[in-house]
C-alpha cells in the first residue's frame, strides 16, 4: 500500500511537468534527472525494496529465489544507490547556473533551487542563456556586443529595443489609399516617438518588368512624396533599399515568389520589432519570425520577435468597383485618387465615382450600398470623424449624392493640396532629395553592417 500511494503521488507530481520541460538537449536537463531520480523514483524503490519477501515466493523444493523476483529487488537497489549519490552531489556540487540582473553569470545557492515545474522552466532557460553567452563571447564569435539579461526572452528571441520597419515601392505616385493605409500610420508612430525606419523598396519593385530610367525617377517621387505627407527625415530613418546605383534592371520573374523571402531579409536585417502591415501580408512575417526563431536556436540569439501591427483603418476601395481595393496596377486612372491630382481631377474623379440608385439619400451600408460606404469611409480615414458622425451631419445638411460629392470633393482638396504642392517643391530640388536618401542610408547600412558581422560570426566566416 505504501509503495502504491508513493507511485500515485508520484505520478500527481510530475503532471504538472509539461513534455517540453522534459526534453534533454545535450545535457541542459542533467540536474533535473538527478533530481527525479533522487527524490522520486529512488524513494519509490526504497519502499519496495523494504516490502517483505512473502514465503511462498520460494520455490518449496529447491529453495532458491525466483530469477525475476531477484532481478527487480536489484534494480530497486540500483535506484536507492542512485538516490543517495544524487543527494551527495546535489549538497556538494555546484548547482545550476543562473543569470543576474547585473549580467553576469553567479551560481544559485542549493537552498534557492526551484522544485515547481515551472521553477524547472526559469532553471533551464537560464542555463541555455549562459550557454548562449559562452557561446557569444568567445574570441570566435566577435559580436559587435554582448547580450545582458534584458535582452534575452523566453520564446527565442532576444529583446531588443523597439523598431518599426516598413517599405512602400517606388511604382508611381501614391494614391489616397496608400496615404490612408500606410503613409497616414507611419507618420503617427514617428509622432509617437517611436523608433521609425521607412524604405523605399526598389528591390522590390523589379519583381515585375520595371524601365530602369523610369525606376530612378519613381525613386525620387516616392522620396518626395514620403517627405510632403509628413515624414521627418530627422526622426525616421527613410532609405533607398538598394545602394549600388550601377544597378541595371533586368527581369527576374522568379522575384515574383522569393518576394517574401527578400520582405524578411529587410526585416531581419534591422533587426525589427514591429511591422505594420495589411492582413494579406501577415504569413509573410510569420514567415520572418519562423527564420529568425531558426536561426537563434541553430547559431545564438541575435534577432528578435517581429510582431505586426494592423491597423483600424477601413480599407479605400476603387472609385470605379466599390468591390476592389484602390490600386496603382488599375489601368483607369479614374478609379483612384493619387496624391498629385489636381483639384479639377479629384473633383472629376469623386464627382464619377460610382454609388447606386436605391436612393438619393446618404447612408451607410456596404452590402447594400458599397459605393456610397467607400465614400463614406474615405471622408472618415481623412478627418478621424466616424462614419456616424459624417451620416448625421451629411443627413443635417439635406445633402444627396450629387451634393455629398461635391462636399466630400473639397475635403480631398483640403488634404491634398497642400502635400501636393509640397512634393513639386521638393522635387525641384534634386539636391535635397539625395541627402536626405544618402543621410538614411548611411544611417541604414550602419545597423545592417553590425548586423551582418553578427551573423557572419556566428555562422562561422568570421
Amino acid at each position: 500500500m505504501e509503495t502504491k500511494q508513493g507511485i500515485e503521488n508520484a505520478s500527481e507530481g510530475l503532471k504538472a511537468v509539461d513534455s517540453d520541460q522534459l526534453i534533454a538537449l545535450h545535457g541542459e536537463l542533467s540536474w533535473f534527472h538527478v533530481y527525479l531520480m533522487a527524490f522520486v523514483v529512488g524513494p519509490i524503490n526504497l519502499l519496495s525494496l523494504l516490502r517483505p519477501i512473502p514465503l511462498h515466493s520460494f520455490h518449496s523444493l529447491s529453495g532458491t529465489f525466483p530469477l525475476p523476483l531477484f532481478l527487480g529487488r536489484l534494480s530497486h537497489a540500483v535506484s536507492v544507490v542512485v538516490m543517495v549519490v544524487g543527494v551527495v552531489v546535489i549538497h556538494h556540487e555546484t548547482p545550476p547556473p543562473q543569470l543576474l540582473s547585473s549580467g553576469e553569470i553567479t551560481p544559485l545557492p542549493a537552498a534557492q533551487l526551484p522544485h515547481s515545474s515551472s521553477g524547472w522552466r526559469q532553471d533551464i532557460k537560464k542555463y541555455k542563456i549562459e550557454e548562449t553567452h559562452k557561446k557569444l563571447g568567445t574570441s570566435k564569435c566577435r559580436l559587435s556586443r554582448k547580450l545582458s539579461t534584458k535582452e534575452v526572452q523566453e520564446d527565442g528571441f532576444i529583446q531588443c529595443p523597439e523598431r518599426v520597419f516598413s517599405g512602400i515601392q517606388p511604382t508611381g505616385v501614391p494614391h489616397l489609399g496608400n496615404y490612408v493605409g500606410a503613409i497616414s500610420n507611419w507618420v503617427k508612430l514617428q509622432e509617437e516617438g517611436n523608433s521609425m525606419m521607412v524604405s523605399i523598396v526598389d528591390l522590390h519593385s523589379i519583381t515585375v518588368q520595371q524601365d530602369p530610367a523610369e525606376l530612378r525617377e519613381n525613386i525620387q517621387t516616392m522620396a518626395a512624396c514620403l517627405l510632403a505627407c509628413g515624414i521627418d527625415s530627422d526622426k525616421t530613418i527613410l532609405f533607398q533599399q538598394s545602394t549600388d546605383k550601377s544597378k541595371r534592371v533586368s527581369d527576374p520573374k522568379v522575384g515574383l515568389f522569393t518576394y517574401p523571402i527578400l520582405q524578411a531579409a529587410d526585416i531581419l536585417l534591422y533587426k525589427s520589432t514591429l511591422v505594420p502591415v495589411g492582413e494579406d501580408q501577415i504569413t509573410h512575417l510569420e514567415l520572418a519570425r519562423d527564420l529568425a526563431r531558426s536561426f537563434n536556436r541553430k547559431y545564438g540569439l541575435i534577432f528578435p520577435r517581429c510582431s505586426q501591427l494592423l491597423g483600424d483603418v477601413a480599407k479605400i476601395r476603387s472609385l470605379k468597383d466599390p468591390s476592389s481595393k484602390m490600386s496603382k496596377s488599375d489601368p483607369n486612372p479614374m478609379s483612384r485618387i493619387d496624391l498629385s491630382d489636381s483639384p479639377d481631377e479629384i473633383c472629376d474623379k469623386i464627382g464619377k465615382a460610382v454609388t447606386d440608385s436605391l436612393s438619393k439619400d446618404i447612408t451607410y451600408d456596404l452590402d447594400l450600398r458599397p459605393g456610397v460606404a467607400n465614400l463614406i469611409d474615405l471622408h472618415s480615414s481623412l478627418t478621424g470623424q466616424s462614419v456616424e458622425e459624417i451620416v448625421k451631419y451629411v443627413q443635417n445638411q439635406g445633402m444627396n449624392k450629387k451634393t455629398y460629392k461635391d462636399y466630400l470633393a473639397s475635403v480631398v482638396n483640403d488634404k491634398v493640396q497642400p502635400m501636393n504642392a509640397e512634393m513639386n517643391r521638393l522635387l525641384s530640388d534634386r539636391g535635397h532629395l539625395n541627402s536626405v536618401l544618402k543621410n538614411g542610408q548611411d544611417k541604414a547600412s550602419s545597423i545592417a553592417v553590425n548586423t551582418m558581422s553578427d551573423v557572419m560570426s556566428l555562422v562561422g566566416f568570421r
